[in-house]
């Protein structure tokens, strides 16, 4: 460390009533915070960057491949419901006052589908623009051979 002093300038803090204090004006600090002092020391800290590099690289390629597999998985799903349905016997429903789709899906489940995927396959099917539906509308509907 080195310090520069200027004689010419004397300070007191605080008090008038103590003596003078020489105040360094400048101050050089060699290195600083992670500075190495030898070769070995060096490669610590370039080790040290070089880990948490990896470690950042690693952590987004793992946040990748995570949100990959969950849309693989989702999407695999959808498909899987979609050749269920498709391949589902069928059967006309009237609606009564008071069903909705969501209802109608619900009572005329097929195994392995979400009623959600049923609601969306009976609008389809039906070539229904929206979910709206009136009682007497008689409406084509898949069903599980269980029922």
């Amino acid at each position: 460390m080195t310090t520069c002093r200027n004689t010419l300038m004397l300070a007191t803090d605080g008090s008038s009533a103590l003596a003078p204090e020489e105040h360094p004006i400048l101050v050089l600090v060699e290195g600083g915070k992670g500075a190495a002092t030898n070769g070995d020391d060096a490669k610590k800290v370039i080790s040290n960057r070089t880990n948490s590099l990896f470690a950042c690289a690693m952590a987004v390629v793992f946040a990748v491949v995570l949100a990959t597999l969950a849309f693989g998985v989702e999407s695999s799903i959808a498909a899987s419901e979609s050749l269920t349905l498709n391949e589902a016997a069928t059967t006309n429903v009237r609606v009564m006052s008071g069903d909705s789709l969501w209802s109608i899906a619900s009572q005329h489940g097929v195994d392995g589908c979400s009623t959600q995927s049923i609601v969306d396959w009976i609008r389809d099917r039906n070539q229904l623009e929206s979910s709206n539906i009136f009682a007497g509308q008689e409406l084509i509907v898949p069903t599980s051979a269980n029922l």
